[in-house]
């Protein structure tokens, strides 16, 4: 029970890790394609319009839903992205607003009415736009891989000092004393099944030989 619990919790530290990982690569790619030059990547389906978008410092999510269906699609363009009114709309009622903002992060939307010609029915459309700042993403998403890629380093040394009949912890050569470290003081219980081992192989290649 305990070693499956370990063996789950190693998965998801390492699927959370690549996440991670592929999150920040995604973001400086991002950051270098559309921060840099100013394009945006819209997909509209039926009422729904998303678009997502950049600058040189954040990235901004954008979700659009309007009184008006329109043909589905996806385009990529570049500067202000337009909103997605139809024609002959020329009077703008404003009828809520809210924006948040805190460590950087900025939440706001907003609900607009539009209204034309008397016989045309009026437009609504609800806007709603999340901005999270690069330095931000790195923050977050840097530490679990570099912390992921230092602990299987950390084991790697140990499996190699240890098959080379070193202590695990500072690389003293046990040869000579297998039973403690002399030098770091570590367990002989981490250290004697290696090292017996090994000398239990090199005793039958002698009987052997003999």
């Amino acid at each position: 029970m305990r070693r499956g619990l370990q063996r789950f919790r190693r998965v998801l530290l390492n699927a959370a890790g690549a996440a991670a990982m592929i999150l920040l690569i995604t973001s400086a790619l991002m950051w270098a394609w559309i921060g840099r030059y100013n394009y945006g990547v819209i997909h509209m389906r039926g009422r729904t319009t998303v678009c997502l978008t950049a600058t040189s410092d954040v990235l901004a999510f954008n979700h659009i839903t309007t009184s008006t269906p329109f043909p589905n699609r996806t385009i990529v363009c570049r500067g202000d992205y337009p909103l997605p009114i139809p024609p002959r709309m020329v009077r703008v009622v404003e009828e809520g607003r809210w924006r948040h903002e805190a460590f950087g992060v900025g939440a706001r939307g907003k609900i607009m009415k539009f209204t034309g010609a008397p016989a045309t029915p009026p437009f609504r459309m609800s806007h709603m736009a999340v901005s999270i700042p690069f330095w931000l993403i790195g923050l977050i998403c840097v530490p679990l891989p570099l912390w992921l890629t230092a602990t299987r380093r950390r084991a790697a040394t140990r499996q190699r000092r240890r098959s080379a009949g070193q202590c695990e912890h500072c690389g003293y050569d046990l040869r000579a004393t297998p039973g403690r470290c002399p030098e770091c003081g570590a367990a002989a219980c981490l250290l004697a099944p290696v090292l017996t081992a090994r000398h239990e192989r090199a005793s039958d290649a002698i009987h052997s030989d003999a």
